[in-house]
This record gives structure tokens, sequence and C-alpha cells, in this order.
């Protein structure tokens, strides 16, 4: 989820409105080989600043890099690095950027782009945040019981988790099959079951979207119903101390069955998604 990161190079210093001085400068020479052409760009964080212009930030501070970082040169088009100032409410710092998220990389994963469709399927970014609530590690196993056609386990692969999936129907664990292949994510297993009734060791994680009753069919029970039996179940199969993510309907209560049954409900989000349903994202911890 992050757009970018990098490395703290130093805090800046102001004299009115005039970019004064980099401090504790010498970190520069850490940032900057002769030769590397840079950029610097600056952010406003929450309004911040709003005394100080952007473009005089930037262009300030070009100039004291230029001035202490030995031949380099500025290249706003296609620099070596890049430098961000970032503003905000107490302090103005300066970091030298070191990864960015490719531009595009979460739309090309929506499900309308994958090799199999259901229109049940969660999109990317929500599926993303739904694992990274679930604080697996990399290497760690994340489990999706109701995994539908893989949304949850692309998230999780991509990011080094080992994963397997679980769901009642042949069709979707086909689809699923398909869609982890075409983003290069190789899961632990796809199985045919139901997850009110769950047969692993221990595991890590869990991020997941139950059906509602709507577009996916809960089998004959309730949501509520079917609910209540998946999280007494998967008691048996979590380790202490792991996350469960999940989504339901609001009206469901899945808080209160989760914290009828021993798990402490960590935070809930809800999410408006029409006039009839409004989706509640539920953090549980086991132990």
């Amino acid at each position: 989820m992050v757009e970018l990161c990098g490395q703290f190079v130093s805090g800046i210093e102001f004299e009115g409105h005039v970019v004064a001085r980099i401090s504790e400068s010498g970190n520069l020479s850490n940032s900057l080989c002769e030769g590397e052409s840079f950029a610097v760009r600056s952010v406003r964080i929450a309004g911040a600043q709003r005394n100080i212009k952007r473009e005089h930030v930037e262009r300030d501070l070009g100039r004291l890099i230029l001035r202490d970082s030995r031949g380099t040169r500025v290249d706003l088009d296609a620099p070596d690095k890049t430098f961000l100032a970032i503003l905000s409410p107490d302090k103005v710092m300066l970091g030298l950027v070191t990864n960015t998220r490719e531009k595009g990389a979460i739309s090309r994963r929506r499900p309308r782009k994958r090799p199999f469709f259901h229109p049940s399927t969660m999109q990317p970014k929500l599926a993303r945040c739904m694992v990274n609530l679930a604080r697996p590690r990399p290497g760690e196993v994340l489990l999706d019981p109701f995994c539908g056609i893989g949304g949850h386990l692309i998230e999780a692969g991509l990011m080094g988790c080992r994963v397997i999936g679980v769901d009642v129907n042949r069709r979707m664990l086909r689809g699923a099959s398909r869609n982890l292949a075409y983003f290069g994510v190789n899961p632990e297993g796809l199985l045919l079951g139901d997850a009110r009734s769950l047969s692993f060791s221990k595991i890590d994680s869990i991020a997941t979207d139950p059906p509602y009753g709507r577009c996916a069919s809960t089998a004959g029970s309730t949501p509520k119903e079917l609910l209540t039996s998946f999280l007494s179940d998967v008691r048996n199969v979590l380790k202490l101390g792991s996350f469960i993510c999940l989504a339901a309907a609001k009206e469901t209560g899945v808080e209160d069955i989760g914290r009828d049954l021993g798990f402490k409900v960590v935070e809930n989000y809800d999410i408006y998604v029409h006039r009839s349903l409004t989706r509640r994202l539920v953090v549980l911890r086991w132990g």
C-alpha cells in the first residue's frame, strides 16, 4: 500500500520563507556520488506549512545540494536519484527516495483483467488492505477458507507469504488456480472443502471474505450461522496470537460473534457499498 519509501537524510532549516541550510548536510556525501544527477520534489502533509511555497523549497534545496555535493547535476526528467522534501506541521524533512510502487500495479490486478472473473470478487486494493490487517509476515502461511477465485491469495502471495485456499465450489478453485498462476503465485494448496470443518496444523493468519448470500451462496445457512460455525471451528487451526481479518455485512454482527467465541476484537471498519449493503471489516485476535 506504500506509494514510496526512502532514507531520511536531514532536517531543513529556514530563515523566513527561504531554505537557509540542510542540517547535518554531511549526509549528502553519502547520498550522491560524483557524476550523478538528481531532482528535488516536495509534498505537503495535511495542509501543513502553507506559508512556504513548495516550488521555492525545491529550488532552494536544489541549489544547496549542488553546492554541497561535488560533480552532480540537476535532471528533472530522468534523475539518477530523487530527493523528497516533506512539509509536515512541525518540521520539514529531506529524504532520498529508494523505492516507489510501480504505477498501475494495482489496477492491472483488477478482477476484469484476470483470466477468470466472478462478480463477487473483491477489488485488489481492499483485498491487499485486508491481508495487511491480518498481519502476516513473508514466509508465513496465510489461509483464505472462502477463497473464491483467489483475490486475497494473490495479494498475500505477492507479499511473499505462503498461501492456502479452501472453497466448496470446484469451479471457483479452478478459477483461483488460473488467476494465481497468471500473477506468478504458487500456492501451498487449493483445496475443495468446507470452511466450517478445517483440518490443518497451526495457521499464521487468515484474510477472507465469506459469502453474504447475495452474489455468492452460503450453502443453505444464514450468513450469521455460517460465520458462527466457521469462527467456532477455526479456533482449532490458528496459532495463539494470530489475527483474522474478515468481511461481512454490517448487520451480521460478526464482531459480537467473534467476541462470544473468545476472540479479541482488535478493530473494525465500515465500508458503504450501496443502499442495501455496508461491508464491515473486522480484525480478530485469537489467544
